[in-house]
C-alpha cells in the first residue's frame, strides 16, 4: 500500500531533524564560514545528494538551528543577564555561568548550550559587556574580545568536562573562575 502524504511528510521532517541534530557538532567545532557540505555529510553519515535533497546549503541548516525554540530560549536567557540593570559586569558574567550550570545540571542537551556560547553573537554580547565594565572602571586591561574569547574557551572546556561520561554533574569552581578573571576584574 502506498504511503500516505502525512506519513511521507513526517518521515521527511524526521530525517531533516536528524541531519540538523547531527550537524550541530560542526557548528560547535568551526565557524559557519569554515563548514562545508562535506563536513555535515560526514557527521550525519549521508551522501551529498541526500543533503541537497533536504537543504539548499549550510546556511539553511544554520538558520534552522538558530530558529529552534530551545536555542532561542537559551539565547534569550543569556541576553537577559547582559541587560540586567544594577549589576556589575562580573556579576552579570557570574549570572551567565549560573545559568549554564543550572542548564547542565538538569541533564539538558549540552550541544545546544555549546552552540549558543560558541556562536559569534554570544561572543559579541560578552565582549560588549566587558567593554561596558571597562568604561565603568570595573574591568581593567586586555581587549574585551580577547577576554571574551578566554571566558568562552573556559566555558567550553568546563561543559565538555562536566558532561563527559556518566559521572555526576560537578559545579564550576568559583575560585578557579576568579583566578582566571583576576587580572581583568576588580
Amino acid at each position: 500500500m502506498p504511503k500516505l502524504y502525512q506519513e511521507y511528510k513526517a518521515e521527511r521532517l524526521e530525517k531533516r531533524r536528524e541531519i540538523i541534530n547531527n550537524s550541530i557538532s560542526c557548528f560547535i567545532a568551526k565557524t559557519i564560514e569554515k563548514i562545508t557540505v562535506n563536513d555535515i555529510c560526514k557527521v550525519a553519515n549521508i551522501s551529498h545528494g541526500l543533503f541537497y535533497h533536504y537543504f539548499k546549503d549550510v546556511n539553511e541548516i544554520y538558520l534552522e538551528i538558530n530558529n529552534d525554540e530551545k536555542i532561542i530560549e537559551i539565547k534569550n536567557n543569556l541576553l537577559l543577564f547582559n541587560k540586567s540593570i544594577g549589576l556589575l559586569a562580573h556579576q552579570k558574567i557570574n549570572k551567565i555561568i549560573d545559568y549554564i550550570e543550572e542548564y547542565l545540571s538538569k541533564k539538558n542537551n549540552r550541544d545546544l548550550i555549546l552552540f549558543v556560547i560558541n556562536d559569534k553573537s554570544f561572543k559579541d554580547d560578552l565582549s560588549s559587556l566587558l567593554e561596558f565594565g571597562q568604561r565603568q572602571g570595573e574591568i581593567t586591561g586586555g581587549k574585551p574580545l580577547d577576554i571574551a574569547s578566554l571566558i568562552i574557551s573556559f566555558l567550553i572546556g568546563y561543559i565538555f568536562n562536566a558532561t563527559r561520561g556518566k559521572k555526576a554533574f560537578t559545579p564550576i569552581n568559583r575560585d578557579l573562575i576568579n583566578n582566571i578573571y583576576k587580572k581583568h576584574f576588580y
